[in-house]
């Protein structure tokens, strides 16, 4: 059987088992004991999973682990080593790396799993270039004798070097393993194999390298989970929709009926569109739950204890979206915790628990999402990042003087730029925070900051849900036809004439034209203003006139490197002609 097919969800699998486990062990230090019966269940699924596919490495540091756990079932008084398990993970885990990168897997030992949830462990012979797993039916009557038989039938094609359980008795389980010398035509061993009778699965993997081909293991994709209802959905629309392509071939034929027709069609892709996007959306939990254990690492690294909270987990953000922020996610929590939190005899001085708190959270927002890094530490030093950008010519010190926290932000937001006295492999405010502003801005979103002397620093990441739709206004500049999300957008105003800047409502907007930005002249008159919002920078961004607003289908493409900075993605216009959007975060 060729088990290469169920590689790729064997490691999306296996990755949601890893991070159960990294997160129930971390729980086995406080009060939670039915952390380690799910714990337990995550290393025992885990080894099947692995055995069943032939990973054989993987199977076997998934027993060790699933041993340790059970011993501490079996003797509750016992403290448990929660480093040590940590390591068995983080061993584990390299297993599982090693075979997504294409490592070749040498089956020198392994786990075979047997009747009752036991499990049979084994240790290829010298010389071993296929390893046959057979496994009967649990009901078959003297299983040992069947064994026996396969064992003669195999000996008749080519050399057997041994096999596991060696000893084929009354307790022989059902599941046995035979290593062999060289590798027989593929349909005579089976039909050798099978003859012998109630043979319920039969596996077959080389061992060595010049034995397994190529695609021994598959390159890891993503999978999505999704819920029944919406392929339920998709399923149902799909069937109406053929149906309407029917009825519409017979109005435009006869002249009757393509009103209606058209009117249901609009309707029907309408809800097809709201459970297509329901389908690229994912709780923030599975990237959430990475970071206690980073949040913990880095914490023993700088010799502090810290509390982490999370919050808003089932909030869901498009997987696009959310892959794009782990990265900048990590920095932040690790900056957090060796930079923002200040050690536990300074906190008990100030009058502070000792243990320091970072919050990793998820909210709703104005028809987005907010992700914010919270920390009860010092916060950031000021002055030390205006003495810092003095030296390193990015201001004056007059300049610096009237500085908020977005200019704070945009400064350490520089690449390489750093205000910490001390620096470590996590500390620095500046440490990715360039790299952390512009990923957040890459998906259309914004990075802001508020930091307080004493009490902590919060980092919150405002990002659109989705970035297949959009809602756009649709503006003319220079002739030609741009789109603008809606994320930024807090107004839209017609104008009499262009100014320099706009007053609305006690707050004063800088005017930016964006002919200018695009090098595409205006056409005349007075045209219109986007009022934009980001991380409160407020500008006025004028065009030519205001063409109508709409939700539009967000095409990523490469951006040339020449593009100007505006243009973040492409749309189709409803003539099927394409337009670039622009970011006002560009700005």
């Amino acid at each position: 059987m060729d088990l290469s097919r169920y590689h790729e969800l064997f490691f999306s699998e296996a990755a949601t088992y890893l991070q159960q486990l990294n997160r129930h062990l971390l729980e086995l230090e406080g009060d939670a004991p039915e952390a380690l019966e799910a714990a337990f269940r995550a290393a025992h699924t885990l080894k099947g999973m692995a055995a069943t596919v032939g990973f054989s490495r993987v199977a076997s540091r998934a027993h060790d682990l699933e041993d340790r756990l059970a011993r501490l079932r079996d003797d509750r008084d016992a403290a448990p080593d929660v480093d040590a398990l940590l390591q068995g993970v983080d061993d584990l885990e390299e297993a599982v790396t090693a075979v997504a990168q294409g490592a070749v897997e040498e089956p020198e030992a392994g786990v075979a799993e047997a009747g009752g949830g036991e499990a049979v462990a084994w240790t290829a012979p010298a010389g071993t270039k296929a390893v046959v797993r057979v496994a009967f039916r649990s009901d078959t009557p003297l299983p040992g004798v069947r064994a026996t038989m396969v064992l003669r039938n195999l000996r008749g094609l080519v050399d057997v070097l041994g096999h596991a359980p060696a000893e084929l008795d009354d307790d022989f389980s059902g599941d046995l393993v035979v290593f062999l010398k060289a590798k027989p035509d593929g349909p005579e061993l089976e039909a050798a194999i099978r003859s012998a009778g109630e043979v319920e699965t039969l596996e077959v993997e080389g061992a060595g390298d010049a034995d397994l081909p190529a695609d021994r293991v598959a390159a890891p994709q993503n999978f999505v989970r999704v819920e029944r209802r919406h392929v339920t959905v998709l399923a149902d629309a799909v069937g109406e929709l053929t149906a309407l392509h029917g009825e519409l071939e017979r109005a435009l034929a006869t002249g009757v009926g393509a009103g209606d027709a058209l009117d249901r069609m609009r309707r029907l892709l309408a809800d097809l569109q709201t459970t297509a996007l329901a389908v690229r959306l994912v709780p923030v939990a599975e990237v959430f739950d990475r970071f206690p254990r980073l949040v913990r690492d880095a914490a023993r690294k700088a010799g502090k204890t810290v509390d982490l909270r999370v919050e808003g987990r089932a909030i869901e953000l498009d997987r696009t979206i959310l892959d794009a922020v782990s990265e900048p996610l990590v920095h932040l929590l690790r900056n957090a915790v060796d930079h923002g939190l200040d050690p536990s005899a300074e906190r008990k001085a100030a009058g502070k628990p000792e243990r320091g708190r970072v919050t990793l959270s998820a909210r709703r927002d104005r028809g987005g999402v907010v992700i914010t890094v919270a920390d009860d530490g010092r916060g950031v030093d000021a002055a030390a990042v205006r003495r810092q950008a003095v030296k390193a010519g990015l201001a004056t010190k007059k300049e610096t003087a009237g500085w908020t926290a977005v200019d704070l932000l945009s400064v350490l937001s520089q690449p390489a730029f750093s205000a910490a006295a001390k620096v470590s492999e996590l500390s620095g405010r500046g440490v990715g925070l360039d790299v952390v502003a512009t990923r957040v801005r890459n998906v259309g979103g914004a990075l802001e900051m508020q930091t307080e002397a004493g009490v902590g620093t919060t980092f919150e990441m405002r990002l659109p849900v989705t970035l297949a739709l959009a809602d756009a206004v649709w503006v003319a500049v220079g002739g030609e036809r741009f789109a603008i999300p809606m994320t930024h957008v807090t107004e839209v105003r017609e104008l009499e004439r262009r100014r320099r800047s706009i007053r609305l409502r006690g707050e004063t907007y800088p005017t930016v034209d964006l002919g200018d930005l695009l090098g595409a002249p205006s056409t005349g008159g007075p045209g219109a203003a986007i009022l934009v919002d980001v991380a409160g920078r407020r500008s006025a961004l004028l065009v030519d006139a205001l063409l109508g607003h709409e939700r539009i289908v967000v095409k990523e493409f490469d951006v040339p490197r020449e593009a100007h900075p505006l243009v973040s993605a492409a749309t189709l216009r409803a003539d099927g002609r394409p337009a670039l959007v622009l970011d006002p975060a560009a700005v």
